[in-house]
């Protein structure tokens, strides 16, 4: 089994009981006490999924996102304080860790590798990225920004004659593209919430993927490779 179905199953059968749990205590068939044993020490759960969420993705070495476990972390850390008294912080509260956006944005921008010296790099916190209007040359990219656009019609730039990878990662945006009929081209999405269409194959909600890959790819020299990861945002590639 793999380990997406098992943390499913494992998430839903936590639901599954929290659930069961309150509506005993909401139709008095067991007592308050256990009520209030709950909320004292439910931040140790959101405690252990945060730590979880942060060592996978430690291990898959940024193929899965940091952001999310650090929130429940922190989210759950300041939830125990509270109760042991140390400081004075509510569910209601969570609105004020908005900063650890801002913090998580910093940090992206100032840890983008510069390994591969031949690769076109960017990080953008905020705007958009377009090659749109007149003639361009496609090379290998790494494009990030915070909250913004990329939109990119390939069909008025020069392509090589040998395969060019393209990744593009944003938190917030849309993501257009337009290419040749005549070009082969590979094609990895994933968004968290939004949607994703590729060549009228299409797939919307949350935590969606969907792969492409046209006819002849494997044999042909010129080609492009495109990965893109948004958080939130939509994702569009048409042929022309």
């Amino acid at each position: 089994m793999g380990g997406r179905s098992l943390n499913r199953i494992v998430g839903a059968i936590l639901l599954i009981g929290f659930g069961i749990l309150l509506l005993l205590v909401n139709i008095n068939v067991i007592s308050l006490e256990i009520n209030e044993i709950f909320v004292t020490f439910y931040p140790v759960i959101i405690v252990l999924f945060g730590g979880k969420w942060l060592i996978e993705s430690i291990i898959s070495k940024g193929k899965k996102d940091w952001l999310g476990g650090f929130i429940f972390l922190l989210f759950g850390t300041l939830l125990i304080l509270d109760r042991l008294e140390f400081i004075v912080f509510t569910f209601s509260m969570v609105w004020k860790l908005w900063p650890v956006l801002l913090i998580y944005v910093g940090i992206k921008y100032f840890s983008k590798s510069k390994k591969d010296k031949s690769v076109r790099k960017e990080s953008i916190p905020i705007g958009s990225i377009t090659n749109e209007e007149g003639e361009w040359t496609v090379e290998p990219m790494e494009v990030w920004t915070g909250i913004g656009n990329f939109h990119y019609d390939f069909s008025k730039a020069f392509i090589p004659d040998k395969e060019t990878t393209i990744n593009i990662e944003g938190l917030i945006g849309d993501v257009k593209m337009l290419i040749p009929e005549d070009v082969k081209f590979s094609v990895e999405a994933r968004v968290k919430t939004g949607s994703i269409e590729i060549c009228k194959h299409e797939a919307k909600g949350q935590h969606r993927r969907l792969t492409f890959t046209t006819p002849g790819y494997e044999e042909a020299t010129r080609k492009l490779t495109i990965n893109v990861v948004l958080k939130v945002g939509s994702i569009r590639i048409d042929r022309v």
